[in-house]
């Protein structure tokens, strides 16, 4: 039976771009699995994997007058991640609209919309603030929604592409480069009965011909900013971009990439230190 050490990381004062920064660390370094907690993050690295001295020398490095970091380490057997997520997933519930919940929690019938998530280790579940801001975007924009063509750049366990599909978009293209992701939103689609939607394991440069009426991208700063110019080729003239999964102190670096594009700025909502920014294609 497989082993693996548990490190806990909690951060104060709490910094969403610490943790950021740490987590991406993680999934570069190792072959994690990582839960979310309210002050950092709880990751499961394979003992044969693991090296206490590269992570202690890691987290000194990160350590600074402003931000702590304490941690916690424990050797624990090959895990039931169903039974681990079943303790840390609660249902989410967006205006009076959406409820969205896993297979072991009941539906709530008093919500128009019932989404199915299979909670997974490193992708979204509209527990993160930038899925979130994402889902409530959706939602705002829901009379406009009949009929459109929707792009779901990143799509993680594809959360957004169903909340487009169910809230009357004509079409939804989906797509993500990790294989775990691409399994994930593929069994999501079947438990939402969501088979029209196109899911494409890919990035930008697999995007099909054509032009979209809405492109929804959550992803992360460096990303977004390399993609732009890719994402204004394929948004139709007087198409929306919705962008989020970056903090606040990037917005001046989003905002002049857009503007290099001519993509004028519609609005920015705000969740925490993490942004949405919607921009529109012309007039």
């Amino acid at each position: 039976m497989q082993k693996f050490i548990e490190v806990g990381i909690r951060i104060e004062p709490w910094s969403a771009q610490a943790a950021e920064i740490i987590e991406a660390w993680f999934q570069m370094t190792y072959p994690v699995d990582i839960l979310e907690t309210n002050q950092g993050f709880i990751a499961y690295i394979p003992e044969d994997k693991f090296n206490n001295k590269i992570l202690k020398n890691q987290l000194n490095k990160w350590r600074s007058e402003t931000v702590q970091m304490f941690t916690s380490f424990r050797t624990v057997e090959d895990l039931n991640w169903n039974a681990e997520w079943e303790k840390n997933f609660s249902p989410i519930r967006i205006g009076n609209q959406v409820f969205i919940r896993a297979p072991f929690h009941k539906p709530d019938k008093t919500f128009p919309v019932n989404i199915v998530i299979q909670p997974e280790m490193s992708f979204g579940t509209g527990h993160h603030e930038t899925t979130f801001l994402m889902a409530e975007a959706l939602l705002e924009m829901k009379m406009k929604m009949k009929g459109i063509s929707v792009l779901d750049m990143g799509c993680g366990t594809g959360i957004l592409s169903v909340i487009a599909a169910k809230t009357g978009a004509g079409s939804v293209v989906a797509i993500d480069p990790d294989e775990w992701a691409f399994q994930s939103a593929k069994e999501n689609f079947k438990r939402n009965n969501t088979p029209e939607i196109i899911l494409i394991r890919g990035n930008s440069a697999d995007i099909p011909n054509g032009n979209f009426d809405l492109i929804l991208a959550n992803i992360n700063r460096n990303v977004l900013i390399q993609d732009i110019p890719v994402y204004t080729r394929f948004l139709k003239q007087g198409g929306l971009l919705y962008l989020s999964g970056f903090l606040k102190n990037d917005k001046s670096m989003i905002f002049s990439r857009a503007e290099e594009f001519k993509l004028g700025k519609v609005f920015v909502k705000e969740k925490g230190d993490w942004l949405l920014t919607a921009f529109k294609k012309g007039n």
